[in-house]
């Protein structure tokens, strides 16, 4: 499984990594089958089931968007990995959300094995899959 927590309005982190490792899929081949890949959303708001499960799918035609509008449960899930974020709403109604850029790689036993930093290449990611595959 690889995860990302982020949201679909971000102007660019969140869309260079889904891409990023959309590509780093494709240089793995058949074994990109073996890979399963979810979003969490931290922006629950703005990104309903549709628009979430729309974003992910643009990408991975496979891949799973994760939404809870409960914050708690949002929180336990990030916090073991390490991941965070924050959505805030200034006066004016302006929407502004910070979030960790990581993908993280957690194996069939439910272990983080590889952390990838916003930023990791496509071939940088698929030597990874390919070694933990």
């Amino acid at each position: 499984l690889v995860l990302y927590f982020g949201y679909t309005s971000c102007p660019d982190v969140c869309p260079t990594t889904m891409s990023d490792l959309s590509a780093a899929l494709g240089l793995i081949g058949d074994d990109a089958d073996k890979v399963q890949v979810a979003m969490a959303t931290v922006d629950p708001d703005r990104d309903t089931p549709e628009v979430l499960s729309d974003y992910v799918t643009a990408f991975f035609p496979d891949g799973i968007g994760l939404r809870t509008e409960d914050p708690a449960a949002l929180k336990a899930a990030a916090e073991p990995l390490g991941a965070s974020y924050d959505v805030t709403t200034a006066d004016d109604g302006e929407v502004e959300v910070t979030h960790t850029g990581f993908l993280y790689v957690i194996d069939d036993q439910g272990l983080l094995r590889v952390q990838w930093p916003f930023g990791t290449s496509d071939d940088d990611m698929a030597h990874d899959l390919e070694v933990l595959l």
